[in-house]
């Protein structure tokens, strides 16, 4: 005897199952920078997408028709951060192992996406949204992320060296065993970020905000710390040798100026 379904489980069943082609058909998404003409097409087998390159197309006078009826032209005043919807459709997006070395990605919404083991060196993420991205074991070498947002997302054993974090939201984020060498955090937010054996020698942290950060072990050896908060943080065993301590504030509160003289001479 075959069973049928009542029909407004039935309704309800192919409602769900149009959404979830909608959301993962053979194009999901693409995420364009206006002007730039960089297009990032994701499909809907992973194992492609995991191969995948960004598609240059020259984004003219006409316009761009994408999935849900995104349309984007150089002439429109959208912003990049709307170009993925709503956080449903971006928790289920995934740029895993992507290669997106140099691309101009500024201002972009990623919030939420899976970015692990990408390859992002060189890109532009100025004022980008990844907050609670996925960023684990991604090269995010000599990157631009200047103003961008990072609360709680994911980096641990991130390849940040020399990138450029100039007054970026760091609070929360998971950047343990990161490699940070002569890396750009000047007026990074870091409240409680976790920097256990993070490498961050040479690393400008001029006022930063390192409030109950945890730099458990972590390598802050010749790192510029001048006018940074470190009230309340974890820094035992760490690794202060060279370190510039001007106007600092330490884990006890107690203010610290004992390279300001050997930093002007500099």
């Amino acid at each position: 005897m075959r069973l049928i379904a009542p029909l407004g489980q039935k309704n309800s069943y192919c409602k769900q199952k149009a959404h979830r082609r909608s959301v993962l058909g053979s194009v999901i998404s693409a995420i364009t920078v206006i002007g730039i003409s960089s297009v990032i097409f994701l499909y809907e087998n992973q194992s492609n997408a995991r191969k995948g390159n960004i598609a240059q197309a020259e984004v003219g006078q006409h316009q761009i028709s994408i999935a849900d009826n995104i349309q984007v032209s150089k002439n429109q005043s959208a912003q990049p951060k709307n170009l993925i919807p709503n956080s449903e459709e971006r928790s289920l997006l995934s740029l895993k192992e992507f290669d997106l070395s140099q691309s101009n990605l500024s201002g972009v919404n990623l919030s939420g996406v899976d970015l692990s083991g990408a390859n992002l060196s060189g890109a532009d993420l100025s004022g980008a949204d990844l907050s609670e991205a996925d960023l684990s074991r991604v090269n995010l070498s000599r990157v631009n992320l200047n103003g961008a947002n990072l609360n709680d997302a994911d980096l641990n054993d991130a390849d940040l060296r020399e990138a450029q974090l100039i007054r970026a939201n760091l609070s929360e984020v998971d950047l343990s065993g990161a490699d940070l060498r002569a890396a750009n955090l000047k007026g990074v937010n870091l409240r409680g970020a976790d920097l256990n054996k993070a490498d961050l020698s040479r690393a400008n942290l001029s006022e930063a905000y390192l409030y109950l950060a945890n730099l458990n072990e972590a390598n802050l050896s010749r790192a510029d710390l001048s006018e940074a908060n470190l009230h309340e943080a974890n820094l035992s065993r760490v690794d202060l040798r060279g370190a510039i301590f001007c106007e600092t504030i330490m884990d006890d509160g107690h203010k610290e100026s004992s390279s300001c003289q050997s930093k002007g001479s500099k």
